[in-house]
C-alpha cells in the first residue's frame, strides 16, 4: 500500500451525520478476519482502526506481519482498537494504543 487513507479499518460505529450519533447497540458480527503481509504507507494518521461494537465486539482478528508507516515522515502512524479481540504474529506496526485485547 502506498499513501492509502485508512489502510486497515473496521468501523461498526460509522456515523454519516454532522451531529453525534448514538452508540450502536447492534452490528454485523465481524470474526475470523486475517490481515497478512501488509506493508506500506498511510496517508491518514490512523493506519489501523478497529472501532467495534460493545454489543457485538470483533473477535478472532489476526494480524500477521503488518507494517504501515506514516506517509508524512514527521508524524508516526497510530492504531486505535476498541472492543476487538485480536492476535498478532510476526511484526505489527503500529500497535494498538490499548494492548489489553492483544494475544500472542
Amino acid at each position: 500500500m502506498r499513501n492509502v487513507t485508512n489502510p486497515i479499518i473496521i468501523d461498526q460505529q460509522y456515523c454519516d451525520r454532522k451531529e453525534t450519533c448514538p452508540e450502536q447497540d447492534s452490528a454485523v458480527k465481524m470474526s475470523k478476519i486475517v490481515y497478512r503481509n501488509i506493508t506500506g504507507t498511510s496517508a491518514s494518521k490512523v493506519a489501523i482502526k478497529f472501532d467495534c461494537s460493545k454489543a457485538i465486539p470483533c473477535k478472532r482478528i489476526s494480524l500477521k506481519d503488518v507494517s504501515l508507516k506514516s506517509e508524512n515522515s514527521t508524524v508516526d502512524a497510530i492504531a486505535t482498537c476498541e472492543n476487538v479481540e485480536y492476535t498478532k504474529r510476526g511484526e505489527l506496526y503500529p500497535k494498538c494504543s490499548s494492548c489489553e485485547d492483544e494475544k500472542e
